[in-house]
């Protein structure tokens, strides 16, 4: 699992990138995915074939940075 540094400060808020504050206009989101109000970031998943997952920002992951 990788964090993409995308996330959301409050649920039902719109999903922003770390970086630079701006509002994300693509999703890949695996089915059903996010399932957690309570979780506010976003992360590559390897279960879901890489597709997007929502995750604790809490939980520990290594992470994909932009270049």
């Amino acid at each position: 699992h990788f964090w993409i540094g995308g996330n959301r400060l409050k649920r039902f808020e719109e999903w922003r990138w770390v970086s630079d504050g701006q509002r994300i206009e693509f999703f890949d989101f695996y089915k059903l995915q996010p399932n957690q109000d309570t979780s506010l970031c976003i992360v590559l998943w390897h279960p879901f074939k890489y597709d997007w997952a929502d995750e604790p920002c809490t939980s520990s992951y290594g992470y994909i940075c932009k270049i």
